[in-house]
């Protein structure tokens, strides 16, 4: 827990933000860059940020060596939020003229953390700036937590800034000592997985500020109890409290935060035991630790969405699994999710299907699992989908089945074997006539199986429902 000044470890991986850049008044490079369905240059003056975005819409513009505005809760925050923390430090002249892309969803695996170190090296080098790799992490995490409104701590950003591939960051957030831990020689062969819920989320618009607040409750409550002096909230941290002190104190307290202060001191605990068992290459003992921290988030921080929780649940379960640790679209009041399902794999498919039988509320099945790389003469049969668990689906929340694509009837046969009612199946082989035609109702969760060849197809899609929710106020 970085926001209690704990002990955290993580990993960096090899997706992220790419962030392509001009520095406005630089007669010294030729480079200039051309945006889609635009033949002329763009030119802005020297102390000018000019940036777009391929994710979202509108342009962001503002002058590098003025004071930061107030928060737009726009996309440009992130780069207001760079410059602020920069000019705490350094006099910034020169803007950029950018572009920024993510590799990341929207909300998820630290992408916050991944664009505001994005703007703070681009503004740094654009000025002529030098930064050492734990000043672009502090920078970037003040950035966040003063501007944005994210009373965060250090372990997005130091996995971004610091990480190695196949080493893991040991942190201490208190002292800030960190160190990397090379792969154990003998440690057996491992993938990481990452599994994307389908959902998206600001962590400023959750309960993350609300939990950060319980813990510094905690403390203090335990401060109170043993007639110990109170620290002013903002330097009130778990770190500097003793645990004999939670012993001593966990009874009397609200239970609500005794059990945020146990999650702290067990992953406390954790982590020193993990960063053993990673040194020494005892994989099977660093994925239990990984199970019991998802544990104690669940139950005694109280964090996840069903969705996440419904997901760790799976692989728990799973064999050759080691540990787990888990990680939407919100329309109105529609949920759209998107759900890789994986052709022509019928476990891939029955688990994202047990996965969406276990969530709450009235569901939508959307299946774009058709093999579209395939010729469209096809010789492969169709026993695949006599092997899926589709019987799941046959459940009073799910409330509409849209088989669509060229296998559309193949899919149709498979759910009426399945025992499911023939109105609860609509069945049209045009895919973005299938999602302007389904049965969308207020509060419905959509979600949308799709292969790994059918991306461009599901985007389609998703845009075409969300326009429905919008043009028919749901």
């Amino acid at each position: 827990m970085d926001h209690q000044h704990g002990l955290v470890t993580g990993f960096a991986i090899d997706k992220g933000v790419d962030l392509w850049f001009n520095v406005n008044g630089n007669e010294n490079e030729n480079e200039t860059l051309r945006y889609e369905n635009e033949n002329q240059n763009s030119k802005f003056p020297i102390g000018r940020v000019h940036l777009v975005s391929k994710t979202f819409e509108g342009e962001v513009e503002f002058d590098i060596d003025q004071p930061s505005q107030v928060r737009e809760h726009h996309w440009g925050d992130y780069a207001r939020g760079a410059k602020y923390a920069l000019r705490k430090r350094f006099e910034l002249k020169r803007g950029i003229d950018g572009v920024i892309q993510g590799s990341l969803p929207v909300g998820g695996l630290s992408s916050s953390a991944a664009v505001l170190i994005a703007y703070v090296m681009a503004f740094a080098k654009a000025n002529d700036i030098t930064l050492q790799p734990f000043e672009v992490v502090k920078i970037a995490s003040e950035a966040e937590r003063e501007y944005i409104g994210l009373n965060n701590g250090l372990l997005d950003q130091a996995c971004i800034a610091l990480g190695k591939k196949d080493g893991l960051l040991f942190l201490d957030c208190d002292s800030n000592d960190w160190r990397i831990i090379k792969r154990h020689k003998d440690m057996p062969d491992f993938e990481i997985g990452i599994f994307f819920s389908g959902l998206t989320r600001s962590l400023v618009n959750s309960d993350y500020n609300l939990r950060v607040y319980e813990c510094k409750t905690a403390a203090w409550n335990m401060l109170a109890y043993t007639d110990q002096p109170l620290k002013t909230f903002d330097k009130t941290f778990l770190r500097d409290i003793p645990k004999a002190t939670y012993e001593k104190t966990r009874i009397a307290m609200p239970q609500r935060f005794a059990r945020r202060a146990e999650h702290f001191y067990s992953e406390y605990r954790r982590v020193r035991q993990g960063v053993t068992a990673w040194e020494t290459g005892n994989m099977k003992l660093f994925g239990k630790l990984s199970f019991d921290s998802c544990e104690s988030s669940i139950h005694n921080y109280e964090c996840g969405s069903p969705e996440l929780i419904a997901i760790y649940e799976i692989m728990r379960e799973l064999p050759g699994v080691y540990g787990t640790r888990y990680n939407m679209q919100q329309v109105g009041s529609v949920k759209i999710v998107t759900q890789l399902a994986k052709d022509k794999n019928a476990l891939a498919v029955t688990r994202a299907t047990d996965y969406v039988r276990k969530l709450p509320g009235r569901k939508k099945m959307f299946l774009l699992i058709s093999c579209y790389n395939d010729e469209k003469i096809w010789s492969e049969n169709t026993c695949w989908l006599y092997d899926c668990d589709f019987e799941m689906m046959n459940d009073p929340l799910m409330d509409q089945i849209v088989a669509t694509g060229p296998r559309a009837l193949d899919f149709k046969l498979r759910l009426l074997w399945a025992g499911i009612p023939e109105e609860k199946i609509l069945c049209i082989e045009d895919e973005r006539e299938a999602a302007r035609k389904f049965d969308l109702k207020k509060d419905d969760s959509v979600y949308i199986f799709c292969g790994i060849d059918a991306f461009d197809l599901v985007d389609d899609c998703r845009e075409i429902i969300k326009k429905r929710v919008t043009d028919e106020g749901l």
